[in-house]
Protein backbone atom coordinates (compact mmCIF):
# COMPACT_ATOMS: atom_id res chain seq x y z
CA UNK A 1 0.00 0.00 0.00
CA UNK A 2 1.43 3.36 -1.04
CA UNK A 3 2.15 5.77 1.79
CA UNK A 4 -0.40 8.52 2.26
CA UNK A 5 0.83 11.80 0.81
CA UNK A 6 0.60 14.93 2.87
CA UNK A 7 -1.27 17.75 1.15
CA UNK A 8 -0.33 21.40 1.57
CA UNK A 9 -2.69 24.33 1.34
CA UNK A 10 -1.69 27.10 -1.07
CA UNK A 11 -0.50 30.31 0.54
CA UNK A 12 -0.53 33.52 -1.51
CA UNK A 13 2.80 35.22 -2.03
CA UNK A 14 2.68 38.96 -1.28
CA UNK A 15 5.08 41.76 -2.18
CA UNK A 16 5.25 45.28 -0.74
CA UNK A 17 7.35 47.84 -2.63
CA UNK A 18 8.13 51.43 -1.70
CA UNK A 19 10.77 54.06 -1.09
CA UNK A 20 12.31 55.39 2.10
CA UNK A 21 13.51 58.97 1.52
CA UNK A 22 16.09 60.40 3.94
CA UNK A 23 14.87 63.57 5.65
CA UNK A 24 18.09 63.94 7.68
CA UNK A 25 21.57 62.38 7.48
CA UNK A 26 21.61 58.62 7.97
CA UNK A 27 24.37 56.34 9.27
CA UNK A 28 24.02 52.55 9.31
CA UNK A 29 27.46 51.18 10.13
CA UNK A 30 28.86 48.04 8.56
CA UNK A 31 31.46 47.52 11.30
CA UNK A 32 34.26 48.09 8.78
CA UNK A 33 36.57 51.08 8.39
CA UNK A 34 38.52 52.50 5.47
CA UNK A 35 41.23 55.11 4.98
CA UNK A 36 40.19 58.35 3.32
CA UNK A 37 42.86 60.16 1.25
CA UNK A 38 41.67 63.63 2.34
CA UNK A 39 41.52 62.96 6.08
CA UNK A 40 44.78 62.65 7.96
CA UNK A 41 45.92 62.37 11.57
CA UNK A 42 48.37 64.72 13.26
CA UNK A 43 51.25 62.45 12.24
CA UNK A 44 50.29 62.69 8.56
CA UNK A 45 48.91 59.15 8.22
CA UNK A 46 45.43 58.60 6.85
CA UNK A 47 42.62 58.47 9.37
CA UNK A 48 40.16 55.59 9.52
CA UNK A 49 36.52 56.27 8.69
CA UNK A 50 33.60 54.16 9.92
CA UNK A 51 32.03 52.76 6.75
CA UNK A 52 28.36 52.89 5.80
CA UNK A 53 26.89 49.51 4.91
CA UNK A 54 27.18 49.16 1.15
CA UNK A 55 27.54 46.67 -1.67
CA UNK A 56 30.47 47.91 -3.73
CA UNK A 57 29.74 51.61 -4.14
CA UNK A 58 26.00 51.35 -3.44
CA UNK A 59 24.89 52.13 0.14
CA UNK A 60 21.96 50.13 1.44
CA UNK A 61 19.83 49.68 4.53
CA UNK A 62 20.13 46.04 5.60
CA UNK A 63 16.87 44.16 5.70
CA UNK A 64 17.73 43.09 9.25
CA UNK A 65 17.90 46.75 10.33
CA UNK A 66 14.39 47.55 9.11
CA UNK A 67 13.00 44.21 10.32
CA UNK A 68 14.42 44.55 13.82
CA UNK A 69 13.28 48.14 14.18
CA UNK A 70 9.68 47.48 13.07
CA UNK A 71 9.44 44.37 15.22
CA UNK A 72 10.57 46.28 18.29
CA UNK A 73 8.14 49.16 17.71
CA UNK A 74 5.16 46.87 17.02
CA UNK A 75 6.00 44.71 20.04
CA UNK A 76 5.96 47.77 22.31
CA UNK A 77 2.36 48.43 21.24
CA UNK A 78 1.33 44.77 21.40
CA UNK A 79 2.01 44.02 25.06
CA UNK A 80 -1.69 43.91 25.93
CA UNK A 81 -2.94 42.67 22.55
CA UNK A 82 -2.70 38.89 22.17
CA UNK A 83 -3.80 38.98 18.53
CA UNK A 84 -1.01 41.39 17.55
CA UNK A 85 1.54 39.41 19.61
CA UNK A 86 0.60 36.29 17.64
CA UNK A 87 0.91 38.15 14.33
CA UNK A 88 4.31 39.59 15.32
CA UNK A 89 5.69 36.14 16.13
CA UNK A 90 4.37 34.77 12.82
CA UNK A 91 5.73 37.68 10.73
CA UNK A 92 9.09 38.26 12.41
CA UNK A 93 9.77 34.88 14.00
CA UNK A 94 10.40 33.90 17.60
CA UNK A 95 13.26 32.42 19.57
CA UNK A 96 13.43 29.00 21.21
CA UNK A 97 11.23 28.35 24.20
CA UNK A 98 12.54 28.32 27.77
CA UNK A 99 11.47 24.74 28.39
CA UNK A 100 14.16 22.06 28.07
CA UNK A 101 13.10 20.51 24.76
CA UNK A 102 14.14 20.63 21.15
CA UNK A 103 12.08 23.69 20.31
CA UNK A 104 14.45 25.79 18.19
CA UNK A 105 12.04 28.66 17.65
CA UNK A 106 10.32 29.66 14.43
CA UNK A 107 11.39 31.67 11.40
CA UNK A 108 9.34 34.67 10.32
CA UNK A 109 7.09 34.66 7.26
CA UNK A 110 8.11 38.16 6.14
CA UNK A 111 11.32 38.50 4.15
CA UNK A 112 12.92 41.94 4.36
CA UNK A 113 15.22 42.53 1.39
CA UNK A 114 18.17 44.91 1.58
CA UNK A 115 17.06 48.43 0.58
CA UNK A 116 19.52 49.72 -2.05
CA UNK A 117 20.03 53.43 -2.64
CA UNK A 118 18.44 54.21 -6.02
CA UNK A 119 17.40 57.88 -5.85
CA UNK A 120 20.40 60.25 -5.94
CA UNK A 121 20.97 63.87 -5.00
CA UNK A 122 21.17 66.59 -7.60
CA UNK A 123 24.73 67.90 -7.98
CA UNK A 124 26.53 69.89 -6.73
CA UNK A 125 26.23 69.01 -3.05
CA UNK A 126 28.28 71.22 -0.67
CA UNK A 127 29.05 68.59 1.97
CA UNK A 128 32.46 67.66 3.42
CA UNK A 129 34.36 65.10 1.29
CA UNK A 130 31.29 64.52 -0.89
CA UNK A 131 31.49 61.38 -3.06
CA UNK A 132 28.92 61.48 -5.89
CA UNK A 133 29.57 57.83 -6.75
CA UNK A 134 28.66 56.47 -3.32
CA UNK A 135 26.32 59.39 -2.44
CA UNK A 136 28.05 59.83 0.92
CA UNK A 137 29.99 62.49 2.79
CA UNK A 138 32.37 62.28 5.74
CA UNK A 139 31.07 63.53 9.07
CA UNK A 140 33.50 64.37 11.87
CA UNK A 141 32.64 63.88 15.54
CA UNK A 142 34.60 64.91 18.58
CA UNK A 143 34.23 65.58 22.29
CA UNK A 144 35.33 68.63 24.27
CA UNK A 145 37.65 68.25 27.20
CA UNK A 146 35.67 69.53 30.20
CA UNK A 147 38.75 71.20 31.72
CA UNK A 148 40.63 72.72 28.76
CA UNK A 149 37.47 73.42 26.69
CA UNK A 150 39.32 72.18 23.58
CA UNK A 151 38.93 68.97 21.60
CA UNK A 152 39.61 65.97 23.84
CA UNK A 153 42.62 63.88 22.84
CA UNK A 154 41.90 60.66 20.92
CA UNK A 155 38.15 61.37 20.84
CA UNK A 156 37.92 62.46 17.18
CA UNK A 157 36.33 59.97 14.78
CA UNK A 158 34.73 59.99 11.32
CA UNK A 159 31.64 58.42 9.81
CA UNK A 160 30.65 57.85 6.19
CA UNK A 161 27.12 59.28 6.11
CA UNK A 162 24.27 59.41 3.59
CA UNK A 163 22.74 62.93 3.40
CA UNK A 164 19.12 64.00 3.29
CA UNK A 165 17.49 63.83 -0.14
CA UNK A 166 18.23 60.27 -1.30
CA UNK A 167 15.89 57.29 -1.63
CA UNK A 168 16.21 53.60 -0.74
CA UNK A 169 14.09 50.95 -2.52
CA UNK A 170 12.26 48.77 0.02
CA UNK A 171 10.88 45.34 -0.84
CA UNK A 172 9.15 42.96 1.57
CA UNK A 173 7.89 39.58 0.39
CA UNK A 174 6.40 36.56 2.06
CA UNK A 175 3.96 33.66 1.94
CA UNK A 176 1.31 34.70 4.40
CA UNK A 177 -1.74 32.88 5.64
CA UNK A 178 -2.69 30.04 5.19
CA UNK A 179 -6.19 31.48 5.60
CA UNK A 180 -6.97 34.53 3.44
CA UNK A 181 -8.18 36.51 6.44
CA UNK A 182 -4.96 35.79 8.34
CA UNK A 183 -2.82 36.69 5.31
CA UNK A 184 -4.56 40.04 4.95
CA UNK A 185 -4.09 40.81 8.65
CA UNK A 186 -0.37 40.09 8.39
CA UNK A 187 0.04 42.30 5.32
CA UNK A 188 -2.10 44.99 6.95
CA UNK A 189 0.13 45.01 10.04
CA UNK A 190 3.25 45.50 7.88
CA UNK A 191 1.68 48.32 5.87
CA UNK A 192 0.48 50.16 8.96
CA UNK A 193 3.89 49.90 10.63
CA UNK A 194 5.68 51.23 7.53
CA UNK A 195 3.24 54.14 7.53
CA UNK A 196 4.84 55.32 10.77
CA UNK A 197 7.58 56.78 8.56
CA UNK A 198 5.09 58.74 6.45
CA UNK A 199 4.12 61.37 9.02
CA UNK A 200 0.46 60.33 8.70
CA UNK A 201 0.27 58.28 11.87
CA UNK A 202 0.58 58.93 15.58
CA UNK A 203 4.03 57.32 15.68
CA UNK A 204 5.49 59.75 13.09
CA UNK A 205 9.07 60.85 13.41
CA UNK A 206 10.59 57.37 13.67
CA UNK A 207 14.29 57.08 12.87
CA UNK A 208 16.71 54.36 11.78
CA UNK A 209 20.41 53.88 12.27
CA UNK A 210 22.85 55.48 14.69
CA UNK A 211 22.68 58.80 16.55
CA UNK A 212 18.90 59.10 16.28
CA UNK A 213 18.90 61.23 19.45
CA UNK A 214 20.69 63.95 17.42
CA UNK A 215 18.10 64.02 14.67
CA UNK A 216 19.71 61.46 12.36
CA UNK A 217 17.88 58.78 10.45
CA UNK A 218 14.58 60.59 9.82
CA UNK A 219 12.89 58.84 6.90
CA UNK A 220 9.77 59.37 4.79
CA UNK A 221 7.89 56.31 3.53
CA UNK A 222 6.30 56.29 0.07
CA UNK A 223 4.24 53.22 -0.81
CA UNK A 224 4.57 52.29 -4.48
CA UNK A 225 2.72 49.01 -4.86
CA UNK A 226 1.23 46.06 -3.03
CA UNK A 227 0.96 42.99 -5.27
CA UNK A 228 0.06 39.33 -4.78
CA UNK A 229 0.31 35.93 -6.45
CA UNK A 230 -2.79 33.82 -5.76
CA UNK A 231 -3.68 30.24 -6.56
CA UNK A 232 -5.48 31.10 -9.79
CA UNK A 233 -2.42 33.00 -11.04
CA UNK A 234 -0.18 29.96 -10.55
CA UNK A 235 -2.65 27.60 -12.24
CA UNK A 236 -2.83 29.94 -15.22
CA UNK A 237 0.94 30.11 -15.46
CA UNK A 238 1.28 26.31 -15.27
CA UNK A 239 -1.13 25.99 -18.18
CA UNK A 240 1.07 28.24 -20.34
CA UNK A 241 4.62 28.01 -18.97
CA UNK A 242 7.24 30.54 -20.00
CA UNK A 243 10.98 30.78 -19.64
CA UNK A 244 11.05 33.49 -16.99
CA UNK A 245 10.54 32.61 -13.28
CA UNK A 246 6.87 32.86 -12.42
CA UNK A 247 7.31 35.09 -9.42
CA UNK A 248 8.74 37.85 -11.62
CA UNK A 249 5.76 38.00 -13.93
CA UNK A 250 2.81 36.85 -11.86
CA UNK A 251 2.72 39.51 -9.16
CA UNK A 252 -0.55 41.35 -9.65
CA UNK A 253 -1.19 44.80 -8.06
CA UNK A 254 -4.12 44.67 -5.65
CA UNK A 255 -5.25 48.23 -6.51
CA UNK A 256 -5.66 51.41 -4.43
CA UNK A 257 -9.04 50.49 -2.93
CA UNK A 258 -7.77 47.24 -1.48
CA UNK A 259 -4.59 49.00 -0.28
CA UNK A 260 -6.69 51.51 1.64
CA UNK A 261 -8.70 48.70 3.21
CA UNK A 262 -5.54 46.92 4.37
CA UNK A 263 -4.13 50.15 5.82
CA UNK A 264 -7.33 50.78 7.76
CA UNK A 265 -7.29 47.23 9.11
CA UNK A 266 -3.63 47.59 10.12
CA UNK A 267 -4.24 50.87 11.95
CA UNK A 268 -7.09 49.25 13.85
CA UNK A 269 -4.81 46.39 14.89
CA UNK A 270 -2.05 48.66 16.17
CA UNK A 271 -4.30 51.27 17.75
CA UNK A 272 -1.45 53.58 18.81
CA UNK A 273 -2.32 55.89 21.66
CA UNK A 274 -2.04 59.66 21.44
CA UNK A 275 1.46 60.99 20.90
CA UNK A 276 2.73 62.00 24.33
CA UNK A 277 6.14 63.36 23.40
CA UNK A 278 6.88 66.91 24.48
CA UNK A 279 8.26 68.95 21.57
CA UNK A 280 9.91 72.25 22.51
CA UNK A 281 10.57 74.69 19.64
CA UNK A 282 13.80 76.63 20.21
CA UNK A 283 15.05 79.71 18.35
CA UNK A 284 18.71 80.61 18.99
CA UNK A 285 19.86 84.17 18.22
CA UNK A 286 23.61 84.80 18.10
CA UNK A 287 24.91 88.16 19.26
CA UNK A 288 27.87 88.30 16.88
CA UNK A 289 29.92 85.84 14.82
CA UNK A 290 29.09 82.12 14.77
CA UNK A 291 31.08 79.23 13.34
CA UNK A 292 31.03 75.44 13.50
CA UNK A 293 34.23 74.75 11.63
CA UNK A 294 34.54 72.72 8.44
CA UNK A 295 38.33 72.81 7.84
CA UNK A 296 39.76 72.76 4.29
CA UNK A 297 40.59 69.36 2.87
CA UNK A 298 44.31 68.51 2.39
CA UNK A 299 44.23 69.42 -1.35
CA UNK A 300 42.59 72.78 -0.50
CA UNK A 301 45.09 73.41 2.30
CA UNK A 302 47.98 72.68 -0.08
CA UNK A 303 46.50 75.02 -2.68
CA UNK A 304 46.14 77.78 -0.09
CA UNK A 305 49.74 77.30 1.04
CA UNK A 306 50.96 77.85 -2.53
CA UNK A 307 48.57 80.74 -3.25
CA UNK A 308 48.43 83.18 -0.34
CA UNK A 309 45.69 85.15 -2.11
CA UNK A 310 43.44 82.10 -2.32
CA UNK A 311 39.82 82.64 -1.27
CA UNK A 312 39.83 79.39 0.70
CA UNK A 313 39.42 80.27 4.38
CA UNK A 314 41.39 78.54 7.13
CA UNK A 315 38.17 78.23 9.11
CA UNK A 316 34.78 78.19 7.41
CA UNK A 317 31.18 77.25 8.29
CA UNK A 318 29.93 73.70 8.24
CA UNK A 319 27.06 73.59 5.73
CA UNK A 320 24.06 71.36 5.20
CA UNK A 321 22.98 69.70 1.98
CA UNK A 322 21.40 72.99 0.84
CA UNK A 323 24.64 74.92 1.26
CA UNK A 324 23.40 76.84 4.32
CA UNK A 325 25.43 77.18 7.52
CA UNK A 326 24.08 74.76 10.11
CA UNK A 327 24.23 74.31 13.88
CA UNK A 328 24.43 70.49 14.12
CA UNK A 329 22.32 68.64 16.65
CA UNK A 330 25.48 67.00 17.98
CA UNK A 331 26.95 70.45 18.82
CA UNK A 332 23.77 71.48 20.65
CA UNK A 333 23.62 68.17 22.47
CA UNK A 334 27.27 68.37 23.52
CA UNK A 335 26.90 71.92 24.84
CA UNK A 336 23.74 71.04 26.81
CA UNK A 337 25.34 67.90 28.22
CA UNK A 338 28.44 69.81 29.31
CA UNK A 339 26.26 72.41 31.04
CA UNK A 340 24.23 69.62 32.68
CA UNK A 341 27.43 68.17 34.14
CA UNK A 342 28.30 71.60 35.60
CA UNK A 343 24.87 71.88 37.20
CA UNK A 344 25.07 68.39 38.68
CA UNK A 345 28.54 69.01 40.15
CA UNK A 346 27.49 72.43 41.48
CA UNK A 347 24.67 70.78 43.43
CA UNK A 348 27.10 68.24 44.90
CA UNK A 349 26.28 65.35 42.58
CA UNK A 350 28.53 63.13 40.50
CA UNK A 351 28.99 63.52 36.73
CA UNK A 352 31.65 61.56 34.89
CA UNK A 353 34.26 63.06 32.54
CA UNK A 354 33.71 61.45 29.11
CA UNK A 355 36.75 59.64 27.77
CA UNK A 356 38.47 59.22 31.14
CA UNK A 357 39.03 55.80 32.78
CA UNK A 358 35.94 54.67 34.63
CA UNK A 359 33.59 57.04 32.79
CA UNK A 360 30.06 55.86 32.08
CA UNK A 361 30.70 56.41 28.37
CA UNK A 362 33.73 54.13 28.30
CA UNK A 363 33.64 51.50 25.58
CA UNK A 364 31.67 48.77 27.32
CA UNK A 365 28.83 46.57 26.02
CA UNK A 366 26.34 47.90 28.54
CA UNK A 367 26.13 49.48 31.96
CA UNK A 368 23.31 49.06 34.48
CA UNK A 369 21.21 52.12 35.22
CA UNK A 370 22.46 52.32 38.79
CA UNK A 371 26.04 52.58 37.51
CA UNK A 372 25.32 55.61 35.31
CA UNK A 373 25.73 59.20 36.48
CA UNK A 374 22.70 61.52 36.08
CA UNK A 375 24.19 63.15 32.96
CA UNK A 376 24.55 59.78 31.24
CA UNK A 377 21.07 58.71 32.34
CA UNK A 378 19.61 61.84 30.74
CA UNK A 379 21.85 62.15 27.65
CA UNK A 380 22.79 58.54 26.96
CA UNK A 381 25.73 56.15 27.26
CA UNK A 382 26.80 52.93 25.52
CA UNK A 383 23.86 50.55 25.85
CA UNK A 384 21.58 53.28 27.21
CA UNK A 385 19.48 55.47 24.89
CA UNK A 386 18.65 59.01 25.91
CA UNK A 387 15.01 60.14 26.19
CA UNK A 388 16.06 63.59 24.89
CA UNK A 389 16.09 64.06 21.11
CA UNK A 390 17.54 67.15 19.43
CA UNK A 391 17.13 68.18 15.79
CA UNK A 392 19.62 69.99 13.58
CA UNK A 393 19.18 73.75 13.89
CA UNK A 394 18.50 75.32 10.48
CA UNK A 395 19.50 78.84 9.52
CA UNK A 396 16.44 81.10 9.17
CA UNK A 397 18.07 84.55 9.24
CA UNK A 398 21.52 86.18 9.20
CA UNK A 399 23.33 89.37 8.29
CA UNK A 400 25.60 87.59 5.86
CA UNK A 401 29.03 86.01 6.14
CA UNK A 402 32.21 87.89 6.97
CA UNK A 403 35.90 87.00 6.78
CA UNK A 404 38.05 88.11 9.68
CA UNK A 405 41.87 88.20 9.46
CA UNK A 406 43.58 87.08 12.69
CA UNK A 407 47.22 87.20 13.73
CA UNK A 408 48.93 85.78 16.81
CA UNK A 409 51.24 88.09 18.78
CA UNK A 410 54.85 87.10 19.40
CA UNK A 411 55.20 87.09 23.21
CA UNK A 412 58.86 88.20 23.03
CA UNK A 413 58.86 90.93 20.34
CA UNK A 414 55.31 92.14 20.89
CA UNK A 415 54.80 92.13 17.11
CA UNK A 416 53.00 89.78 14.79
CA UNK A 417 54.24 86.18 14.96
CA UNK A 418 55.66 84.90 11.66
CA UNK A 419 53.51 82.20 10.06
CA UNK A 420 50.69 82.65 12.58
CA UNK A 421 48.33 84.62 10.34
CA UNK A 422 45.00 82.98 9.49
CA UNK A 423 41.49 83.99 8.56
CA UNK A 424 38.04 82.94 9.68
CA UNK A 425 34.89 82.95 7.58
CA UNK A 426 31.86 83.11 9.88
CA UNK A 427 28.15 83.89 9.84
CA UNK A 428 27.25 87.21 11.45
CA UNK A 429 24.31 87.39 13.87
CA UNK A 430 22.54 84.29 12.56
CA UNK A 431 19.24 82.94 13.84
CA UNK A 432 18.76 79.17 13.98
CA UNK A 433 15.57 77.24 14.57
CA UNK A 434 15.23 73.67 15.83
CA UNK A 435 13.49 71.43 18.34
CA UNK A 436 14.20 69.61 21.59
CA UNK A 437 11.93 66.61 22.04
CA UNK A 438 11.36 64.52 25.16
CA UNK A 439 10.16 60.96 24.53
CA UNK A 440 7.82 60.40 27.43
CA UNK A 441 7.65 56.66 26.80
CA UNK A 442 11.42 56.37 27.03
CA UNK A 443 11.44 58.82 29.96
CA UNK A 444 9.07 56.51 31.84
CA UNK A 445 11.50 53.62 31.24
CA UNK A 446 14.34 55.73 32.63
CA UNK A 447 12.45 56.85 35.71
CA UNK A 448 11.04 53.39 36.43
CA UNK A 449 14.50 52.66 37.85
CA UNK A 450 14.37 55.63 40.25
CA UNK A 451 13.09 55.42 43.83
CA UNK A 452 9.50 56.60 44.44
CA UNK A 453 9.21 60.38 44.60
CA UNK A 454 12.23 61.03 42.37
CA UNK A 455 10.60 60.60 38.96
CA UNK A 456 10.35 63.28 36.27
CA UNK A 457 13.79 64.64 37.24
CA UNK A 458 15.05 64.62 33.61
CA UNK A 459 12.45 67.27 32.75
CA UNK A 460 13.64 69.33 35.73
CA UNK A 461 17.27 69.15 34.56
CA UNK A 462 16.21 70.07 31.03
CA UNK A 463 14.30 73.09 32.35
CA UNK A 464 17.49 74.36 34.02
CA UNK A 465 19.39 73.90 30.75
CA UNK A 466 16.74 75.75 28.75
CA UNK A 467 16.81 78.58 31.27
CA UNK A 468 20.59 78.88 30.92
CA UNK A 469 20.25 78.80 27.14
CA UNK A 470 17.57 81.49 27.25
CA UNK A 471 19.72 83.73 29.45
CA UNK A 472 22.85 83.37 27.30
CA UNK A 473 24.96 81.17 29.61
CA UNK A 474 25.74 78.57 26.90
CA UNK A 475 27.95 79.16 23.85
CA UNK A 476 28.28 77.12 20.67
CA UNK A 477 30.98 76.44 18.13
CA UNK A 478 34.40 77.92 17.47
CA UNK A 479 36.15 80.76 19.31
CA UNK A 480 34.15 81.34 22.48
CA UNK A 481 37.17 83.16 23.98
CA UNK A 482 37.16 85.48 20.93
CA UNK A 483 33.53 86.45 21.36
CA UNK A 484 32.17 83.90 18.88
CA UNK A 485 29.17 81.73 19.67
CA UNK A 486 27.45 83.82 22.37
CA UNK A 487 23.68 83.73 22.08
CA UNK A 488 20.27 83.89 23.71
CA UNK A 489 17.25 81.76 22.94
CA UNK A 490 13.47 81.84 22.68
CA UNK A 491 11.87 78.74 24.21
CA UNK A 492 8.55 77.90 22.57
CA UNK A 493 6.72 76.47 25.61
CA UNK A 494 8.40 78.54 28.32
CA UNK A 495 5.16 80.40 29.17
CA UNK A 496 3.00 77.26 28.99
CA UNK A 497 1.75 76.85 32.56
CA UNK A 498 1.29 73.07 32.12
CA UNK A 499 4.90 72.67 31.05
CA UNK A 500 6.14 74.94 33.86
CA UNK A 501 4.19 72.94 36.46
CA UNK A 502 5.74 69.66 35.28
CA UNK A 503 9.17 71.32 35.14
CA UNK A 504 8.86 72.63 38.73
CA UNK A 505 7.94 69.16 40.00
CA UNK A 506 10.81 67.67 38.02
CA UNK A 507 13.22 70.28 39.37
CA UNK A 508 12.36 69.41 42.97
CA UNK A 509 12.86 65.71 42.22
CA UNK A 510 16.15 66.43 40.42
CA UNK A 511 17.52 68.26 43.49
CA UNK A 512 16.44 65.40 45.77
CA UNK A 513 18.09 62.84 43.52
CA UNK A 514 21.40 64.77 43.26
CA UNK A 515 21.52 65.51 47.00
CA UNK A 516 20.87 61.86 47.82
CA UNK A 517 23.59 60.83 45.39
CA UNK A 518 26.03 63.28 46.97
CA UNK A 519 25.17 61.94 50.42
CA UNK A 520 25.69 58.34 49.27
CA UNK A 521 29.09 59.27 47.81
CA UNK A 522 30.08 60.92 51.04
Amino acid sequence: MAPERKTWSFRPRWRIRGLLHTQSPLFVGSGDTFEHPEIKKDDGTRAEVQAFTRAGNTPFIPGTTLKGYLRNRIWQLAQDNKEVEKLVKALFGKGPGKEANRNQGQGGKARFHDALLISRRVEPTPLPCWNPETQTFIEAHNCLDRVTKTVAEKMLFYQETVPAGVGFAVEITGKFGPEDTLAEKEVALLLASLEWFSGKAEEEGLSLGADTATGKGRLLWELEEVSVIEESDVKGWLATPRSRPFYRELYRPIGPDREKGLLSAGRALLRPGPKENITIPVVIRFDSHFLVNDPPSPPEAEKKKKDLESEIADHRPLRDEQGQAVLPASSVRGALRSQAERIIRTLGGKACHPGTPGACRSTVPRRDYKDLCPACRAFGAPGWRSPVRISNFRLVESRGETTQELLAIDRFTGGGKHGAKFNVQAVYQPVFKGEVEIELGRLAQVEANDPPGEGNWVLGLLALLLRDLKEGDITFGFGASKGYGSCTAEIGCWDDEGFRKKARTGLDNFRKMVQKQGGDDG
